[in-house]
């Protein structure tokens, strides 16, 4: 009725869906604590009203991690397997995108060379969005308390979209500080990003 022609699901960082997710926050025990299915059961019910809500053409994102902003090293899924049965489960429930955080891009799961992104995308069969420290040389915690963050290369970003981990990038403090950002990286205008400047923050308030 708003127009919107899809809505993307925060379920990442240990809100709330995600305390349902991670066994470190979900202690339930009944339906909706314990095994993995059960732990995305609120979720995939959430997606599947959504779903019945807005129809097949709707587009339906959800936003997952394995890290929390209490606990960096915290893990959703410990195995290929246990990621592959959660994104069944948010597929059959009608999640169209997968949007995998990492607090850097570039971070691996499973002792391999891809990251949460990529093994998403393989084992779901279904676009994907990376995200984490793109364009930035800062940790993005740091930089959001307060310290600056200069211009980083791309040339990794696309090498590793080019391999077909991933499909859509998401953009967070490059954009805030560059309103300009995709336009110079679309025409090579690399050197004119500006650098992260944390002062951008309070034009926020």
């Amino acid at each position: 009725m708003a127009g919107f022609h899809g809505v993307e699901l925060h379920a990442a960082h240990g809100y709330l869906l995600d305390q349902f997710f991670w066994p470190g926050t979900n202690k339930r025990d009944d339906r909706y604590g314990g095994s993995l299915g059960n732990r995305a059961r609120l979720a995939a019910e959430a997606i599947a009203e959504i779903r019945r809500m807005t129809g097949p053409d709707f587009a339906v994102s959800l936003r997952i991690s394995q890290w929390k902003v209490q606990d960096f090293q915290a893990k959703n899924f410990n195995t290929p397997a246990e990621l592959e049965e959660f994104a069944r489960i948010m597929v059959d429930a009608g999640v169209d995108v997968f949007h995998c955080s990492t607090r850097r891009f570039w971070d691996t799961e499973f002792e391999s060379d891809q990251n949460l992104t990529a093994w998403t995308k393989k084992l779901s069969d279904k676009p994907t969005i990376t995200v984490g420290s793109v364009g930035m040389t800062g940790e993005h915690i740091d930089t959001l308390m307060g310290e600056g963050s200069n211009v980083a290369s791309l040339d990794h970003l696309l090498q590793l979209m080019d391999r077909g981990d991933f499909d859509l990038v998401a953009v967070g403090r490059g954009m805030l500080v560059d309103a300009d950002w995709a336009n110079k990286v679309r025409e090579g205008r690399i050197d004119q990003l500006n650098n992260w400047n944390p002062d951008v923050l309070k034009s926020l308030a």
